[in-house]
């Protein structure tokens, strides 16, 4: 996720364009998306009754947005003053675990909000006893405890890095050659990353809803194939979120290790592309959106220039399978 000492990393730091492009496109996110997720945590928390699976980690993907929605301003700051960090090496710390680790428990969670639908959609009877709102909140638990885990050796070494020639102090973009045994170490560390918060849920997601549409197709109960249209939306969604969001990220990460091994790095580039993980926090307003017929009504009410579906204008859940017990 980051260089290692690099004579043209470290020039790149003063660079004009991250300095006034950079700090812009972070305070746009956070503009748009710190409200959104603000207003569906309300409705989500206060207004809607009762919980079910989804709903749970909706709280929870919304909790996950605003907390890297309130390390924003700092990433802000940071570029502003030309990637010098000013507030202390423990904040840098806990600035740099709450940018990654949220976003990485932000994906884990849309993985099993996707599950979650699956299992109502294509396996109602069977997953009854599963999908419930203990196995939701303690699905979230597990996701942050693991997140925490991974995240360790951010959370007990130093991020900042004094760059004398340049007079600044870097948080997170230099990191010391101490902080792991061997470059072997390094690469197999952030390897194991892109394994785990981005092959594994993309490759779950996309079987999830690959089923749960073949499932919605071969229905024959009309009723289920007005909500066709609510599902296709909610996997247009997750699908643009990572193609957007995530997969850019991961592939310039990747040719940026390697670039660095060969002493040619693309660190501006790389640091743009993290802007696009935070676009995820006005993607997920919308995943609440189509994944639970009550938050639509409770937007609808809200906005009443929002059309209604027709769909949504029953007072009844929808029939069997999608409508099962906690798959709303």
């Amino acid at each position: 996720m980051n260089s290692t000492i690099e004579d043209s990393t470290i020039q790149m730091l003063n660079n004009t364009v991250m300095h006034y492009t950079l700090p812009m496109i972070y305070l746009g996110i956070f503009l748009i998306s710190t409200p959104l997720n603000a207003i569906a945590l309300w409705l989500l928390c206060c207004r809607m009754w009762p919980k079910t699976p989804t709903m749970i980690f909706s709280i929870n993907l919304a909790i996950t947005d605003l907390l890297y929605s309130l390390t924003l301003p700092f990433q802000i700051i940071y570029h502003w003053n030309r990637n010098n960090w000013q507030a202390g090496e423990p904040l840098c710390r806990l600035v740099t675990v709450l940018f990654y680790g949220n976003s990485h428990c932000s994906i884990l969670t849309v993985m099993w909000i996707s599950v979650e639908r699956y299992l109502g959609v294509v396996h109602p009877l069977h997953t009854s006893h599963l999908r419930t709102v203990k196995t939701a909140i303690l699905l979230c638990l597990l996701s942050w405890l693991f997140v925490l885990i991974v995240h360790l050796p951010l959370m007990y070494n130093e991020l900042t890095y004094d760059v004398p020639d340049l007079k600044i102090i870097t948080c997170f973009d230099i990191i010391p050659r101490d902080m792991f045994p061997a470059v072997y170490y390094f690469y197999l560390y952030y390897s194991a990353q892109i394994f785990l918060f981005f092959l594994v849920p993309f490759v779950v997601m996309t079987l999830c809803y690959s089923r749960i549409i073949r499932t919605l197709l071969k229905a024959p109960v009309a009723q289920i194939r007005e909500s066709r249209k609510q599902i296709v939306y909610l996997t247009i969604v997750v699908m643009l979120a990572f193609a957007i969001c995530y997969l850019p990220t991961q592939i310039i990460m990747i040719v940026h290790f390697v670039r660095s091994h060969l002493k040619r790095p693309i660190y501006i580039l790389y640091k743009f592309s993290l802007t696009l993980n935070s676009l995820n926090g006005c993607f997920d307003p919308l995943l609440y959106y189509f994944a639970s017929k009550e938050f639509r009504r409770k937007v609808q009410k809200i906005l009443p220039c929002i059309p209604v579906d027709d769909s949504d204008r029953t007072s009844s859940n929808i029939a069997l399978p999608l409508a099962a017990q906690g798959s709303q």
